[in-house]
């Protein structure tokens, strides 16, 4: 039990290192869109990814040939199939309509909303993998559910709200719904892959090379998008592209190798109440009196029920 309750920790740790990382990478990534296409950032976030997890793996394979990374059952390469559709989804769908939607609305307003996967992801998780909830996370759920939604909707007023379908176009909310369930669905691939034996060193370099491919097929048709990219602001890029991708993305795989996505997911709900305040302090954007109460909502709703260790 006490072994459980150790990997459980771990876990979690791993989950608030891979928020850390997003939340650095999220700040960089506004910079970026302030000079280049979503597309642009995007590409070249997961081809630096794709690239430096290849060199990991190949420096780690020369010195260890006989290590494995993670259980490979019989079935493993059967199972790689749900990583190349994660890529597919996570990130290229799902990073493609979050920028945009970041250049759209600003990326407090963007984080917010999109952020709403972790929820989504704990509901596919019990819904589509047979995952226990439990009664903290039933009134957890909600509860960060509120803050996002106030954290979202601290700059428009109540008219705005209920204003026209084309301010909500405009203000980059459709997208950022869309990457909100591209991730979610693509988090619950990743867990199942791995929860059926598949190795997560090859899953990982699956979902990034397919998504890489996609990335690069769609440069080669509309390159116009890259033709703005300059060697500085491929390097700001690149560092957004090892937050996001080799650091978050890596303490995930690592988070949902030794758990449920139920058990460790609703730490990623406090995203955006860290990414508000370094948008504050860094960018500018203003913190309102309900935003402050969306943060307090989501940060308290995280810690209480993630101190359940059952």
């Amino acid at each position: 039990m006490s072994v459980r309750t150790g990997e459980l920790r771990r876990a979690r740790g791993f989950m608030v290192l891979n928020v850390l990382s997003n939340s650095a990478a999220n700040i960089i990534e506004r910079m970026a869109l302030s000079l280049t296409p979503p597309v642009a950032v995007t590409s070249v976030e997961v081809w630096t990814t794709a690239t430096v997890s290849l060199l990991l793996r190949l420096i780690q394979a020369g010195r260890a040939p006989n290590t494995g990374a993670v259980s490979q059952g019989s079935g493993s390469r059967a199972e790689l199939w749900h990583f190349a559709v994660a890529g597919l989804l996570g990130q290229v769908i799902g990073g493609l309509s979050f920028l945009g939607a970041a250049k759209a609305g600003g990326i407090g307003f963007t984080v917010a909303i999109a952020q709403t996967w972790s929820l989504w992801a704990i509901i596919l998780g019990i819904l589509a993998l047979r995952e226990k909830g439990s009664r903290r996370l039933a009134i957890g759920l909600p509860v960060a559910m509120v803050g996002i939604v106030l954290m979202s909707t601290q700059h428009q007023s109540f008219s705005d709200l209920s204003g026209s379908m084309s301010s909500y176009v405009s203000s980059g909310l459709p997208r950022a719904i869309i990457a909100s369930l591209c991730w979610a669905g693509s988090s619950v691939l990743i867990r199942r892959g791995l929860s059926r034996g598949a190795d997560s060193r090859i899953g990982f370099l699956v979902q990034y090379f397919t998504a890489s491919v996609l990335l690069a097929v769609r440069a080669f048709a509309d390159p116009a998008a890259l033709a703005s990219l300059n060697l500085a602001r491929v390097a700001l890029i690149a560092s957004s592209g090892v937050l996001t991708g080799v650091l978050a993305m890596g303490f995930m795989y690592r988070a949902l190798a030794a758990c449920p996505i139920s058990k460790v997911m609703l730490i990623n709900a406090s995203y955006p109440a860290i990414v508000n305040l370094l948008s504050w302090a860094i960018l500018g954007e203003s913190l309102t009196l309900g935003g402050i109460v969306g943060m307090v909502l989501v940060t308290s709703s995280c810690v209480w029920t993630q101190a359940d260790n059952s």
